[in-house]
């Protein structure tokens, strides 16, 4: 069993933030006014330092530290004597220690918000100089010594010129000598100019700051010596700064301290926001951030529908089945922030949350949900939100639940106190008390009597103060159900956590374990486990304290209580769970292969594997086993704990103490000769034999038979040319081996395909579970429902329910499935669901169990896949999509309910594949290491109203290679490009393909999720339409994009670049481009942005050298080296020239001649003036030898590893991928690169007659 997941968690902000920050941004000593070096703040050079301030006596090589006011310990609080115990309760609020006052009002609209309770999750780009920044306890910790230790906002600036920051500031044990540091206004990546309030905890001092021309002029500061304003070690300080105008005031604990006026404050620019601290003795903690403003936004709005679902159908009237949403907006503009709050009827949970565009189609999880809160976005629009409640089934050792949505108060609880000050509404149960007193709810013991006296429990509920008074709530864990006399309890405060046992023996309140926590107004779920001697507190199931009695609790009873301590602070809980904790014993399943009268453990599963339906078992419990053999391999015996079984279900022994030891035994199996099955729909008969001369008639005598007589490697089952196999579906048991495939063919005479007609009856047409070494190929597959449109035009789908595939591959518990090929199959009117991307044509799937949080089973995977020589068209709503992998989940907020995992399918390659008119996607590779898509045409891709689609692209990948495709014609321009590197990826590489008149541009770049290193080399697009290259809610690090030649002879309406969203992604990061050839008519806009801010983060990311501007469009500023040509008929031999259609079923690629025009003309000023990538590394600032390989890293540890380093260290500079057959060292055409004195500019490298 494991602790219930937090249902209601503290928002974290959804402006996702990109802030690679330079040291320079925190390296300021104490005094006012200092010489900076913007290139290295490690050291700061002192200028001058004011009459009126003390220089530090500090330095990084040998401190004197400053001495400073000790902490209360609350983990060593003495025992306080009680007169009796409602004194105790009514007093128990005083015990509240070092809870800082108010703040003053949060502005209307909420910019940044982080209460660090996740970690940093990306969030943040850190700066260690000399100590530990750290995401610990629900804070951001500065614990250490340096002159910059600094957290950044890895996303946007603070877009508004009037703005309030707000944080909770702790001062902790060890802060003895060091200055915190709150800098904004600063400009890009905090190398210059900036305003910063600086907290002085050695000598008492506030400073508001400003840094200009390596300078720091000191406006004004407040600042005592034990005198007005004395920081305290271990007090918890709300800090506030308000910028209005030309004023900046600083607020501690609701009071003003500073209030400054200067004109160069509302002259400067916006910009970014960071944290730090300096010094040799720093340990303070930040929490709670929240910056707002006043300012409205403009620009279009975007409207919220609800809806709500139960049990999977849609309410008619929302929220009148199993539960209601609100949102606190029902409209909003791009960027804005949405908090949803799904509220359960009595007896529902609320279970997920679906996401539709205005056409009615699925967002896809687009959208991503952190904290019940979304962020608006304009390639989304107009959205309809759902919340899905399904009913609730009672766990397996519940002992009491109560979801507070009844319309009165439970008769389980035995003993209340006063009902008056107890409220029960929307799902959440309030309990206040009159002035000084205290209020409770005791539930009847009798919820335990089904467990025994010494037996284990939980105690669970989400719990939040009701207002911002500070008090004590308590959750009691043992005593009595009619009285609180004799309690133990869980404590939780403003700012500590406490165990603690009122002893009314003597009237003693005895303390005994604490720590310090922040019960604040934000829900945090608490656990209270009680095991044996031991009661541990998790929050948000996170180890907050834990206690051992040695008194056996002094025989106290098992009791829950809910307590509020101090009237006029309400407690608010939501949902309250009591469950048993078994003692269960866990199962461990091992494989062994028997030859030759010798046992061997088999740790590949190459015999065959075991999996039970749970980890662990009690006593009683029904277990069931499931077991898979392998081609050449049967099941011999299966033993628990040496006791042989004679079935794959059996119940454990009540002798069982220790462990479930499970053993399957597998030994050689003796296989029939292979032979080969005939099928034929016409002529054939299912009472016939199913040879050639006497063929079956129907596929469903291929599974019969296979039930009874499974296939063997080296069968063969061949289907008539001609026939038409209508309303079934192929499957069979068996599978073959490396040496010897089972093979799913034609045979026959005639051109015609055997075709297999699904006519929307059965879901997939053909399908394979948990098999490997399967051949199909030469079959045609249809699958169009009559009941939906099958006309196939443009946007003229009206299937949005019902899903239908081709092919279908699954796999679970098995290991590594290999030898899936699928080659030279007519796949074609399929008209599946367009709100479902997983439906269509081919598709792979890993699916696993989560137990108790965990992945259980067998890690399965694939290996050695090929897809090859397959035609598509008229397919909704995928062409191609392999793998969806339960094994790999890369970023939680995407698939909340699936742990962080990566065991990627590998050698996986799609070729020689011709699509048209798909619905959605034409080729998505995803959960793979190493994957290759080449040689493949898709076209006319997003034929449906689908929304986001794009022709070729990875997700959730590593080590990527797609090269050598066509792509064009793709529809729409929310995406709508003919590529596509999409996040929770790392290293994927476009190379060496064609795209050419997408409606929705060239390349998409998505900054959504963990993602590093995408590069774009050596492609050519014609006349892509919208945007050349779009970056969607972020840039990853490591972006690189070198020698594309672009081509337009239309101004392509919203830039060369395009920045869409960054608030719903992981940052903006520096992203480097150089060789490239730009060819466009004048009056070509080079940056494109949904707002103002996101064309000054393209300008200020894009590091651009090198580049070649051709035909009339104008260089940017920022590219240095910039090459400028008029006249395009002096670079290229015939720009424009390329093919806008292509009538055949392969790709053009630069072999194919076709593409000549894109060739340099001799003396092309392109030719040997292109910069290696040596020379273009060290120009951005990075060195060869330092860029990182991370190729062997999942995407998810090659994304936070990069967060606190540069970005030029983390583009894929040499390190490409590991593919047999792929070659990185020729261009576009495949010539060799560095053909003359130096590397050309754009996809072609010159050559002259003598070396062509």
């Amino acid at each position: 069993m494991t602790r219930k997941k937090q249902k209601l968690r503290k928002r974290i902000g959804s402006l996702l933030l990109c802030m690679s920050l330079v040291s320079s941004i925190m390296g300021m000593p104490a005094y006012a006014a200092y010489t900076e070096d913007t290139e290295d703040m490690s050291e700061a050079v002192v200028s001058e330092a004011p009459e009126d301030v003390t220089l530090p006596t500090d330095s990084e090589t040998g401190a004197e530290e400053t001495d400073a006011v000790e902490a209360e310990d609350v983990g060593t609080a003495e025992a306080e004597e009680e007169t009796h115990v409602e004194e105790i309760l009514e007093a128990d609020e005083n015990n509240v220690a070092n809870v800082s006052a108010s703040h003053i009002d949060t502005l209307d609209r909420v910019l940044i918000e982080d209460n660090f309770d996740q970690g940093n999750q990306g969030y943040w780009d850190v700066l260690n100089s000399n100590g530990t920044v750290s995401f610990t306890g629900g804070k951001a910790v500065f614990n250490g010594s340096g002159p910059c230790n600094r957290i950044g906002y890895n996303g946007d600036i603070i877009d508004a010129d009037d703005f309030l920051i707000q944080l909770n500031m702790t001062l902790n044990e060890g802060n003895t000598n060091s200055n915190a540091k709150i800098a904004f206004k600063t400009a890009d990546q905090y190398e210059g100019d900036r305003l910063q309030v600086r907290f002085n905890f050695v000598q008492g001092g506030i400073y508001v700051e400003r840094t200009q021309n390596n300078s720091v002029i000191n406006f004004t500061k407040v600042w005592s010596q034990g005198g007005d304003f004395t920081w305290e070690t271990g007090k918890t300080y709300a800090i506030d700064v308000l910028v209005e105008g030309d004023q900046i005031t600083v607020y501690v604990d609701g009071t003003e301290i500073i209030s400054v006026t200067n004109a160069d404050i509302q002259s400067m620019e916006k910009g970014y926001f960071a944290i730090a601290g300096q010094y040799p003795a720093q340990n303070f903690s930040i929490d709670d951030l929240c910056i707002s403003t006043d300012e409205e936004l403009s620009g279009e709005l975007y409207t919220v529908t609800l809806q709500t679902a139960t049990n999977g159908v849609i309410d008619s009237v929302p929220g009148s089945g199993g539960g209601t949403l609100t949102a606190d907006k029902d409209s909003g503009y791009d960027g804005e922030k949405v908090t949803l709050s799904p509220v359960p009827a009595h007896n529902y949970v609320f279970d997920s949350y679906g996401f539709f565009l205005e056409n009615g189609t699925s967002a896809d999880g687009l959208i991503t949900v952190i904290n019940n809160t979304i962020t608006l976005d304009s390639k989304f629009g107009n959205i309809t939100v759902v919340a899905y409640f399904v009913s609730r089934e009672p766990g397996a050792y519940e002992l009491f639940y109560d979801d507070f949505a009844a319309s009165e108060i439970d008769d389980a609880y035995k003993t209340v106190g006063d009902l008056s000050y107890i409220e029960q509404n929307s799902g959440e149960l309030t309990i206040d008390a009159v002035a000084n007193g205290s209020n409770y709810l005791l539930l009847d013991q009798s919820v335990f009597d089904e467990m025994t006296a010494d037996g284990d429990y939980r105690i669970s509920t989400d719990v939040k103060k009701g207002n911002a008074t500070n008090g004590t709530m308590q959750i009691m864990f043992k005593g009595e159900d009619t009285s609180i006399n004799g309690r133990y309890v869980l404590v939780l405060n403003g700012g500590a956590a406490v165990f603690r046992y009122i002893d009314p023996s003597n009237n003693t309140n005895i303390q005994l374990a604490s720590t310090n926590f922040t019960f604040s107004n934000e829900y945090v779920h608490a656990d209270v486990e009680v095991i044996g001697d031991t009661v541990t507190f998790y929050a948000d199931d996170r180890e907050i304290l834990s206690y051992t009695t040695d008194d056996n609790w002094k025989n106290a009873d098992n009791c829950v209580g809910l307590i509020n301590m101090t009237g006029g602070a309400p407690v608010v809980f939501d949902e309250l769970l009591v469950e048993q904790i078994p003692s269960a014993v866990d199962i461990t399943l091992t494989v062994k292969l028997e030859e030759n009268g010798s046992q061997t453990v088999d740790t590949d599963y190459v015999s065959g594997t075991v999996t039970a339906d749970k980890t662990s078992a009690v006593s009683g419990e029904t277990v069931t086993l499931t077991v898979v053999e392998k081609a050449g391999y049967q099941l011999k015996s299966i033993t628990v704990n040496g006791e042989e079984i004679s079935n794959l279900t059996f119940t454990v022994p009540s002798t069982v103490t220790d462990s479930l030891d499970i053993v399957a035994v597998f030994e050689p199996a003796q296989l029939r000769t292979p032979r080969n099955f005939y099928i034929d729909s016409e002529n054939g008969d299912d009472s016939n034999s199913g040879t050639i001369d006497a063929p079956w008639k129907t596929l469903s005598q291929l599974e019969e038979y296979s039930q009874t007589y499974a296939l063997v490697p080296g069968d063969q089952v061949l289907l008539k040319r001609g026939s038409v196999f209508e309303n079934e579906s192929l499957q069979f048991s068996g599978m073959g081996t490396e040496q010897n495939p089972i093979v799913i063919s034609a045979y026959g005479d005639g051109e015609d395909l055997p075709r297999l007609d699904g006519n929307g009856v059965v879901e997939n047409v053909i399908s394979l579970f948990n098999q490997e070494y399967i051949t199909i190929s030469n079959l045609e597959i249809t699958n169009t429902s009559p009941n939906y449109n099958s006309q196939f035009g443009l946007n003229t789908s009206t299937n949005t329910s019902l899903a239908l595939r081709a092919i279908n591959v699954s796999a679970k518990d098995f290991g590594v499935v290999s030898g899936i090929k699928i080659q030279d199959c007519y796949i074609h009117d399929i008209n599946g669901n367009i709100n479902l991307k997983w439906n269509g044509g081919i598709f792979f799937d890993v699916q696993a169990d989560v137990i108790g949080g965990e992945l259980s089973g067998i890690p399965t995977k694939y290996d050695d896949v090929l897809i090859e020589g397959c035609t598509f068209i008229n397919v909704d709503r995928s062409g191609i999509k392999l793998v969806n992998s339960a094994w790999c989940n890369q970023w939680l907020p995407n698939s909340p309910d699936i742990p962080l995992n990566w065991y990627p399918s590998t050698n996986v390659v799609v070729r020689n594949n011709y699509m048209e008119k798909i619905g959605g996607d034409g080729i998505t590779t995803r959960d793979t290491d190493g994957a290759l898509i080449e040689y493949n045409l898709a076209k006319d891709c997003r034929y449906q109203n689908t929304g986001y689609n794009v022709g070729i692209w990875p997700f959730e990948a590593a080590n990527t290679v797609i090269q050598y495709n066509e792509a064009y014609n793709t529809h729409g321009t929310q995406d709508g490009q003919g590529l596509d590197c999409d996040h929770a990826s790392s290293y994927s590489l476009m190379q060496y393909n064609y795209s050419h008149d997408n409606e929705g541009g060239f390349m998409l770049i998505m900054g959504g999720y963990p993602h590093t290193a995408p590069t774009v080399r050596y492609n050519i697009s014609q006349n892509d339409c919208d945007k050349t290259f779009e970056f969607a809610q972020g840039i990853p690090k490591g972006t690189m994009i070198y020698n594309n030649t672009i081509y337009s002879d239309q101004i392509v309406s919203r830039g060369v670049l395009f920045l869409s969203n960054t608030a719903a992604g992981l940052g903006v990061n520096d992203f480097y481009m150089f060789n490239n050839l730009f060819c466009y008519p004048d009056g070509q806009t080079f940056y494109g942005g949904g707002n103002a801010s996101n064309i000054t983060d393209l300008t200020n990311k894009g590091k651009l050298y090198n580049n070649a501007y051709v035909g009339g469009i104008s260089a940017p500023v920022a590219d240095t080296g910039a090459v400028v040509v008029a006249d395009i008929d002096t670079v290229l031999v015939n720009a424009g020239s390329g093919p806008d259609s292509n009538p055949s079923t392969t790709p053009i690629t630069g072999a194919s001649g076709e593409l000549d025009g894109y060739q340099l003309v001799a003396g092309s000023p392109m030719i040997d003036t292109g910069a290696t990538m040596a020379e273009s590394v060290t120009h951005f600032g990075g060195a060869m030898n330092e860029i990182v390989d991370g190729t062997a890293q999942s995407p998810n540890e090659l994304y936070y590893q990069a967060q606190s380093a540069d970005s030029i260290d983390y583009i894929m500079g040499e390190y490409f991928p590991e593919i047999a057959g792929v070659d990185y060292e020729v261009d576009f055409f495949g010539n060799s690169l560095y053909a003359g004195n130096g590397p050309d500019i754009g996809a072609a490298e010159y050559l002259n007659n003598s070396q062509s």
